[in-house]
């Protein structure tokens, strides 16, 4: 029973790795995305495929016995000296569980105010989930909050912000976010993932609230070339943001790799 589960914690991400480059190399043909010597780009994929048994470990072993010890009510308290209010907004297919690493780094840098939010992303619609995340956001308008959002997270993210009072939100850091629509979004197991796809009016209405967002809300994307689930990679670096390009970064790797504390 063991060796078998062990063998589809291995075999499983493989599998996903393979596809979904093939799938992105295929997409992105008529516009080659990297320019990396065959070698290196090798590394790059055992690197995110390394990165993606560590993430099916965290979800399946990690995450039930992290939801145990989260309290369900919202009683989230705000320490005055701890720094802002960090909210680390997950993606699709992903849990809080996954950015242990990142709420432990940035402790060690002396935040205390952290909170993984979790939403239903297999459920539900961005305009549903960003107008619940500013309604639990009220009682800290005046703390300041940073939204770090991964993937659909950050699209979330910037949603939420468009629906916040002026001067609430002081940052936004968004991963391998698909602000201008990604061509893999047809392949997602659920309607609301699809609504990712370019040009759908919910990629029209983030691309008009990117726009009208609040100028003095620092807003940083990090994006790779090398994102799988990204088509075309430049939809996660709108000219509205300050855009920075980690080298050889693959879509489940900015859980571990990408040093997002020091963008905080």
């Amino acid at each position: 029973m063991f060796s078998e589960a062990i063998e589809i914690l291995l075999l499983l991400p493989l599998a996903f790795v393979l596809i979904a480059y093939a799938l992105s190399a295929w997409l992105s043909r008529f516009e080659p995305r990297r320019s990396a010597r065959p070698g290196t780009m090798l590394f790059w994929l055992c690197k995110e495929y390394y990165w993606m048994i560590i993430y099916l470990f965290i979800a399946t072993f990690v995450s039930p016995f992290d939801q145990m010890v989260r309290k369900k009510k919202w009683n989230f308290q705000v320490d005055e000296k701890g720094g802002p209010l960090i909210v680390i907004l997950h993606g699709y297919l992903s849990v809080p569980t996954h950015w242990l690493p990142l709420q432990k780094k940035l402790k060690r840098r002396g935040f205390k105010n952290i909170l993984r939010y979790s939403y239903h992303s297999l459920a539900g619609s961005i305009e549903a989930w960003s107008t619940e995340l500013a309604k639990r956001m009220e009682p800290f308008h005046e703390h300041g909050i940073v939204f770090v959002g991964h993937s659909m997270g950050g699209v979330v993210a910037a949603w939420a912000a468009s629906k916040m009072p002026k001067g609430s939100v002081k940052k936004i850091i968004t991963m391998g976010s698909p602000f201008a629509g990604t061509l893999m979004a047809d392949f997602a197991l659920t309607f609301n993932a699809r609504k990712l796809y370019p040009y759908t009016p919910e990629i029209e209405k983030t691309k008009k609230l990117l726009e009208e967002l609040d100028p003095d809300i620092e807003f940083v994307c990090l994006w790779s070339r090398f994102d799988q689930l990204i088509v075309p990679p430049e939809s996660a670096a709108p000219e509205r943001a300050r855009a920075v390009e980690m080298k050889g970064l693959g879509h489940t790797g900015y859980h571990f790799e990408a040093d997002i504390s020091r963008f905080i």
